[in-house]
């Protein structure tokens, strides 16, 4: 799109175009991830342990950060690669990114014949009064239009249309010690 603009444009107002272009790139791409996702009729036996292990590489390569994982090797769930892929994606993302740095553990276990995943982070944590609407399209908890400092406020919106097209469940609590956890139940 740049290239387009007379040689004479604003240096300044070139970037910020490509910063738009970029932020509207992500969104077309997480639209895409979510219609993909919201297929129910695509499901096999995944072994979550792998599923995570790949995701994990993934974003910490991207990062340079570090995931503690801790939970069942052996725990195999029926469901929507995409889908699970897409919710752990999102939801690891957003610790990563507002974790401040510090570790985040992913921890999974069978309950009750279903999959339980927690992810915990260190950041400052999400306030009472905002734990359902950091569900909701294009809310920032982060109020810059930074999407280096706050992404596009999709990401959370998109896994909970996945968990509610799958009937699943996530908690949004308080780390103690500081942070957040989100729960995920996956049945």
């Amino acid at each position: 799109v740049t290239e387009m603009l007379p040689k004479e444009t604003d240096d300044e107002l070139q970037e910020e175009l490509r910063g738009v272009h970029r932020d509207i790139e992500r969104i077309v791409a997480q639209y895409l991830s979510l219609t993909r996702s919201l297929d129910t009729s695509d499901t096999e036996n995944i072994v979550f342990s792998e599923l995570l292990n790949d995701v994990i590489a993934e974003l910490t390569f991207e990062t340079n950060q570090q995931v503690i994982l801790s939970g069942d090797e052996d725990v195999v769930i029926t469901t929507s690669t995409y889908a699970l892929r897409a919710v752990v994606v999102n939801i690891v993302s957003n610790a990563l990114r507002y974790g401040d740095g510090e570790l985040v553990e992913v921890c999974w276990q069978n309950v009750d014949n279903s999959l339980e995943i927690s992810i915990l982070d260190r950041g400052p944590g999400i306030p009472d009064e905002q734990k359902e609407a950091i569900f909701q399209p294009f809310y920032r908890l982060e109020t810059s239009r930074n999407t280096e400092t706050g992404g596009t406020g999709l990401g959370l919106a998109i896994v909970n249309q996945i968990i509610r097209q799958y009937g699943w469940t996530i908690e949004v609590r308080d780390r103690i010690g500081g942070g957040t956890e989100m729960v995920v139940r996956v049945s």
